[in-house]
């Protein structure tokens, strides 16, 4: 069963986009829309292989900004990559307790030990929201930007009439002995809050930032 399920608008179910940071050939950014689409797993996991096969990836500067959820099984297939084990569980109007027991994906032993940095805002929900939190709570990834919307709970989706979408909470997040509800916002290790589609992406202060802090870091 489907426990992280929100709405994704038409045109926002668009593949990942990975690009090379200028200047830094070791770190990669990529762009996130949604974890929505039959598509999204294997597109993503495409590009992971892809620039690893090519290049010593030293740094991933993952974009979640503007990124409207998506379904929990392209949430484990994208954590698949970065951690294992048992990450949390979901539990409510479900019948039964949903553990995240995440598989490592066979590029796991590669992505396992690459820096990570995770931008995030106002905009970022659902699925994006628990792949935050879950990868830094693993101590996977530091979070840039501004605070999450705090939509990270599980929701059915029911159609009333032809124009109408009754979206149902029917499940909370457990992770870590935290309980992510409804309102709870994931707020990021450095906070940059700027209007950020006012700037390209060389010139984007939260990517500049991310490449500052994967310099420096030691992990």
């Amino acid at each position: 069963m489907e426990t992280v399920v929100h709405p994704v608008p038409a045109g926002f179910e668009s593949p990942p986009v990975f690009t090379e940071i200028w200047g830094t050939p070791s770190i990669f950014y990529v762009r996130i829309k949604s974890f929505a689409g039959e598509s999204f797993a294997k597109s993503f996991a495409s590009g992971l292989s892809e620039i690893a096969s090519t290049s010593q990836v030293e740094g991933l500067i993952i974009d979640l900004r503007g990124n409207r959820g998506g379904s929990s099984a392209n949430l484990k297939s994208a954590l698949s990559h970065f951690v294992e084990g048992d990450v949390g569980e979901a539990s409510g109007r479900i019948p039964r307790r949903d553990r995240f027991i995440i598989e490592p994906s066979h590029i796991y032993p590669y992505y396992k030990a690459v820096k990570l940095v995770i931008l995030i805002d106002e905009g970022t929900n659902s699925a994006a929201e628990l792949f935050a939190y879950i990868l830094r709570t693993e101590r996977r990834a530091l979070l840039i930007g501004a605070p999450t919307a705090g939509n990270a709970q599980g929701v059915a989706t029911f159609q009333l009439g032809s124009k109408l979408l009754l979206n149902l909470e029917i499940a909370h997040f457990h992770l870590k002995g935290v309980t992510l509800h409804s309102g709870f916002r994931i707020n990021p290790d450095i906070e940059v809050d700027v209007p950020w589609l006012d700037y390209r992406l060389p010139e984007d202060p939260l990517v500049q930032r991310a490449v500052e802090e994967m310099r420096r870091a030691s992990w």
